[in-house]
């Protein structure tokens, strides 16, 4: 057990130009909402990847997995010496290491530990027999347990929000302005929905002059606005604190009917150009 700690402890450990992500969380820190159970998903993520370790520390460390897994299974390797069940390890860790090197080149090896652990417990279902086959899929289900990509989303909220706002430059913020209006032209084609939160993509129009209305037009697109607004609200059931809110003189629709308004008007946009 010392060396199974030893050898992930290297693997967390392992310094490269690569381990961006392990340093993001030593340096930013764990989120303060993880349970225990998140926090084994959170830190097996962030140790070194299969595919930037040695292949003897991989081989090494498989053994010991495996080795363990059959002390707490109760089983012993096929094999008739000490040595032959050595060379049946070894060579099932060699099996198991290229499998997932293949397949999932991004695991790491405590997350490969982990796997294994639940997996003999059946947290993933019945397995028959246990070999290189079982181990990966013991893996494919770890990884995409739900469990386990909640936890890693709490973290990234967390680092997300710690982290510093970065620099974005006028052509970026110009480019992005672009995208989100071609986004929002082609949301509206396809569903006839108009998706533009807070009117930005009204407000950049206007900015440009591409929209340019009149008051009388301004005032036409804000009467239709009303009648949506309160066509809507009189198909609704109302409630007992709106109706006092409204004899009170307490419910403001204004906003509500400038924000129609705009959409309006981005929806005749776009019908002009169709």
């Amino acid at each position: 057990m010392d060396s199974l700690n030893k050898i992930t402890d290297a693997a967390t450990n392992h310094k490269s130009d690569t381990g961006q992500c392990h340093e993001l969380v030593h340096t930013a820190g764990i989120s303060p909402t993880l349970s225990r159970t998140d926090m084994q998903f959170v830190k097996a993520r962030y140790a070194e990847s299969l595919d930037k370790l040695r292949e003897p520390l991989t081989i090494q460390f498989i053994c010991e997995v495996l080795s363990r897994s059959y002390a707490e299974l109760g089983h012993v390797p096929v094999g008739a010496t000490q040595r032959d069940r050595d060379n049946l390890m070894k060579a099932t860790a060699l099996l198991i290491r290229n499998d997932l090197l293949f397949h999932f080149p991004k695991v790491t090896l405590p997350e490969i530990a982990n796997a294994v652990r639940r997996g003999i417990r059946r947290e993933y279902g019945d397995y028959y027999g246990f070999n290189a086959i079982t181990v990966h899929e013991f893996v494919k289900k770890y990884l995409n347990s739900e469990d386990r990509l909640n936890a890693l989303d709490k973290q990234g909220r967390y680092l997300n929000s710690n982290a510093p706002p970065e620099e974005i430059s006028e052509a970026a913020k110009d480019e992005l302005m672009k995208n989100g209006l071609i986004q929002c032209r082609e949301t509206y084609r396809k569903t006839g929905r108009i998706i533009d939160f807070g009117n930005v993509n009204y407000q950049m129009l206007v900015q440009s002059g591409e929209i340019n209305l009149s008051k009388e037009e301004e005032g036409e697109i804000y009467r239709e606005a009303q009648m949506q607004i309160k066509a809507e609200i009189d198909a609704q059931a109302v409630s007992f604190h709106q109706i006092v809110s409204r004899m009170k003189g307490e419910e403001k629709d204004d906003a509500a009917v400038v924000a129609r308004a705009k959409e309006i008007m981005l929806r005749k946009y776009f019908d002009q150009q169709m």
